[in-house]
Formats: structure tokens, sequence, C-alpha cells
């Protein structure tokens, strides 16, 4: 495989080379393995503390009931101004 290269003093030269790059050999070392500490809470999970998940919930199904209801009412409304069948 021929390849041009470009020279210092503006010129090209062709050298006869690999047509890859080889990397010096690195060992592998593993890592040492991770150390999990994990907390229990009794209260991670409680009732009094869940109230805000529902009302997350909540507010994301009525706001998809008013788009339902808005884009019924706006069909509705539209098929009233031009009424079909005539």
């Amino acid at each position: 495989m021929d390849l041009e290269r470009p020279t210092s003093d503006g010129g090209n030269e062709k050298s006869q080379g690999p047509g890859f790059v080889t990397f010096p050999s690195a060992k592998f070392t593993e890592p040492p393995p991770l150390k999990l500490e994990v907390e229990e809470s009794a209260e991670a999970m409680s009732p009094k503390n869940m109230w805000q998940i529902y009302a997350l919930g909540g507010f994301m199904v009525l706001k998809w009931l008013w788009a339902r209801w808005s884009e019924k009412r706006g069909r509705d409304q539209s098929s009233e101004e031009h009424p079909t069948g005539y």
C-alpha cells in the first residue's frame, strides 16, 4: 500500500507502510469490586408520602380529560356551524 505524506519542504514523499495502526500492549487490570451500602428506610413508601404521587397522577388524568372534552366540544360546535346532509 503506497502512502503519500507531506514533507517539511512542501513536497510529497511516497512510503510503503502497514495499512493499520498498532498500539503498545497494555495489561488489563480489573478494578476492585464496588461496595454497595443500602439504607433501609421505613418511611420511603409510607402512605403519608404517597399523596404527592396520587396528586400528580390525578392532575395528569384531569389535564387529559380536559383536553378530550375541549376537543370534542370544539368538534361539536364546528359541526353545528356547518350542517351536513343537505
